[in-house]
């Protein structure tokens, strides 16, 4: 939701995903990684509830695109 008239779009936000220390059966890996859509899409629909899943959320910056970018190129 736009925060002022400078804020045409709105406050996005950016959500990194690592496993959850508690959670058992969960396969090892990168601390932080991406969801597979599936699943991403009910992680955000219980955000603040315990699941398998940590999260931390920054504010989003152009920064962030940043190693996508240098991946692809």
């Amino acid at each position: 939701m736009a925060q002022n008239e400078a804020d045409l779009y709105g406050r996005w936000v950016a959500f990194y995903f690592r496993r959850n220390p508690l959670a058992a059966g969960l396969p090892e890996g990168p601390d932080e990684f991406p969801l597979p859509p599936q699943v991403a899409t009910h992680e955000l629909e219980l955000l603040d509830a315990a699941t398998a899943y940590d999260y931390r959320e920054v504010p989003f910056s152009a920064d962030l695109l940043v190693p996508l970018l240098e991946e692809l190129i």
